[in-house]
């Protein structure tokens, strides 16, 4: 997911404008950020499943959660998770709901551009 983002024209843009303000997305922009949230979730609820059942270890599911905090900033990931919630099994429903909550005591969280994430970044990094 990660990759497309980085590498198709305008995903960018549509993932930070999307989790700025759904209400300045057009129909179509609505559609694509909201699939394009679910397809990630899916991903999630992928791992998640794999780390229930003992495949992912301990160390490399704590990193990927920093980034999955990190990606549910911002009040459109809440608002499409509030409708999408219902096609996610249970145990995942739980888990995200959770670090939604989590994600507010994250550093990133907050952040409105990736030029502001890199700016926190260079920051903590004393640069």
């Amino acid at each position: 997911m990660t990759q497309a983002i980085a590498e198709v024209p305008g995903l960018a843009d549509l993932w930070v404008r999307g989790n700025k303000d759904l209400a300045q997305l057009t129909e179509e922009e609505l559609m694509r950020y909201g699939s394009l949230r679910n397809a990630y979730w899916r991903t999630w609820e992928a791992l998640h499943a794999q780390y229930l059942d003992g495949c992912v270890d301990d160390e490399m599911w704590n990193a990927h959660l920093v980034q999955l905090r990190a990606a549910l900033n911002g009040a459109g990931a809440r608002t499409i998770w509030a409708v999408a919630r219902r096609f996610y099994k249970p145990v995942f429903q739980s888990f995200l709901d959770a670090q939604f909550e989590e994600s507010q005591s994250d550093y990133l969280h907050g952040l409105t551009s990736p030029q502001e994430a890199l700016t926190r970044v260079r920051e903590q990094a004393g640069q």
